[in-house]
């Protein structure tokens, strides 16, 4: 069974394997709209994973420092997935389960585990994407054997190109 660590990462949906967990135009304010989108390693696109209440996860957004949240908390089909200042570790919309899909798939030239993402208040009720078209949303949706469900996670190198790095001698 396939676990995953804390850590600093792209998340990529399988059935579209260029396009990763995206928020909307790098939206910094509470309700900003969670896609995916074509794989550009911005910060919009790099989420840290992190402990949270009684074994549950949060994934926090690097550019705004946000957590994924469901809309009301609801595990209905059809509710959006936004990110929103991080609240109550209690708060449901924000305690994530990620758990082994039971599959593998190539992403980025390597075979990756795939993990569903979902309320740690209904594993049953797990992030999907709407189709594979870049900009797709994602949003809650009924647990089924569908790569449109299935999440790959990215380590984030410790290094990225284009960076500008300082190099100090002591």
């Amino acid at each position: 069974m396939a676990t995953l660590s804390n850590g600093t990462y792209y998340v990529f949906n399988v059935a579209a394997a260029t396009r990763c967990l995206d928020v909307t135009a790098g939206g910094m304010t509470d309700g900003s709209n969670v896609k995916i989108y074509d794989y550009s390693q911005t910060d919009a696109q790099i989420w840290q994973v992190v402990d949270a209440y009684n074994g549950s996860k949060r994934i926090i957004n690097r550019l705004s420092g946000k957590s994924i949240d469901v809309d009301d908390a609801s595990t209905t089909a059809g509710t959006n997935v936004q990110v929103w200042t991080n609240v109550d570790p209690y708060w449901f919309g924000q305690r994530l389960a990620i758990t082994d899909a039971g599959a593998t798939a190539t992403i980025q030239g390597e075979t990756r585990d795939c993990f569903y993402i979902s309320m740690i208040s209904d594993l049953d009720a797990v992030f999907a994407v709407t189709s594979t078209a870049n900009e797709a949303n994602v949003q809650i949706a009924a647990k089924a054997a569908d790569t449109k469900q299935y999440w790959a996670f990215v380590p984030v190198p410790a290094f990225r190109a284009g960076g500008i790095y300082e190099i100090a001698s002591a």
